[in-house]
């Protein structure tokens, strides 16, 4: 399931069910603070009973039961523990989600009806699955690299060999003496080890594409002229996801590997984000298809014009219930949603509130009427 996805099914599957939903900071550094997450929980608890205390008998008892759940299953899945974060949805007769975040969360929890998404917004703006090939002329290694580090080889491949080359050119074999030597032999060697080389490119280039998801990287790492070489035959269509990188000692470790596609494919995604946002920085100052501002996204989003619901870190975090309000009205008109860092993040806090939105249609017109003839 796709991150993204996951926010689409989270929100409709549960919309209707009063449930307890629950984000641990798990990971921790020092072993003596490893059962610190049972005080954070706690202490995140509290609000919640507090702010039921004038409730129905019913409602407090089925709070109770939820808790009584979300505890069995932490005992029994403690393993769960070890990763960055784990997000817990919690009825009062059962866990109807649970899993372990790749990046930590907040400790928090919420009782409400539905599932409170805010915290997970930053899991969910991760990306999807993209591929990442170390070359050099005669060996290509496929990984699909998962953000933010997993990575896992897929497979090798090596060039066709060339060690043949004489005896397809007419070598002296069986009394048949070749006609060609010197330069013209060495040209014509070097020829052919670059149309191996660019055979075991192209190869592993197309099974590239199936390996990375639809929207996924094409990370090209490894010597510079291997690289430089695959990226000439990436397929038409793909040229937009690939990525250059240069200088990756084709005998790196896996852990290097991820670490320098992990680094590639952020950057990256920052120019991309960046631009996002200006563009629709600009559709807004020219009242196009774009809207900056929490009172303008606000309006758009109760009139189901949003196609592109973009937010910044800061703004998810110092405003998550304002937040979450957002992302479950942008999800129920099948918008998506990114939570942005870095340059596009200052941006957008420092010239409109922390949000910006794609719209479907121009703010100053209606949306169109016309239907399929």
């Amino acid at each position: 399931m796709s991150r993204s996805h996951e926010l689409v099914t989270l929100a409709s599957q549960f919309r209707d069910e009063l449930a307890l939903t629950v984000y641990l900071h798990a990971s921790v550094e020092d072993p003596a603070d490893r059962n610190v997450w049972q005080v954070e929980l706690e202490h995140a608890l509290e609000p919640v009973r507090a702010g039921l205390a004038g409730a129905s008998h019913g409602t407090r008892t089925a709070l109770h039961a939820a808790i009584a759940h979300l505890r069995e299953w932490l005992i029994a899945e403690r393993g769960a523990l070890r990763a960055a974060g784990v997000v817990a949805v919690v009825s009062a007769e059962r866990v109807l989600y649970a899993r372990a975040t790749d990046l930590p969360v907040p400790t928090l929890a919420r009782w409400g009806r539905g599932v409170y998404l805010a915290p997970l917004l930053r899991n969910a703006s991760l990306g999807v699955a993209s591929a990442v090939l170390v070359l050099d002329a005669k060996h290509a290694s496929l990984f699909r690299f998962v953000p933010p580090r997993h990575l896992e080889r897929v497979e090798e491949r090596e060039a066709g060999p060339g060690g043949d080359f004489e005896r397809r050119m007419g070598s002296a074999v069986d009394g048949f003496h070749a006609g060609t030597r010197g330069g013209t032999a060495a040209d014509d060697a070097a020829r052919l080890r670059l149309t191996e080389r660019d055979r075991l490119f192209s190869a592993v280039l197309a099974r590239a594409a199936d390996v990375a998801d639809a929207e996924g990287w094409i990370v090209l790492g490894g010597t510079t002229r291997s690289v430089a070489a695959a990226q000439a035959l990436v397929p038409d269509g793909l040229e937009e996801r690939a990525i250059p990188l240069e200088r990756l000692d084709v005998h790196a470790s896996d852990f290097e590997v991820a670490q320098a596609a992990a680094d590639a494919i952020e950057a990256r995604e920052a120019v991309r984000d960046r631009e996002v946002v200006r563009d629709i920085l600009e559709e807004h100052g020219a009242r196009g298809r774009g809207v900056a501002g929490l009172s303008a996204t606000r309006a758009m989003l109760e009139r189901e014009g949003v196609a592109d619901l973009i937010l910044s870190e800061r703004f998810v975090a110092g405003h998550p219930d304002e937040a979450d309000v957002m992302v479950a009205q942008a999800l129920g008109q099948g918008a998506t949603i990114r939570q942005v860092q870095g340059d596009a993040a200052v941006e957008i806090d420092e010239r409109a509130e922390g949000v910006v939105a794609r719209l479907r249609y121009a703010p100053m017109a209606p949306p169109s009427t016309e239907t399929a003839g």
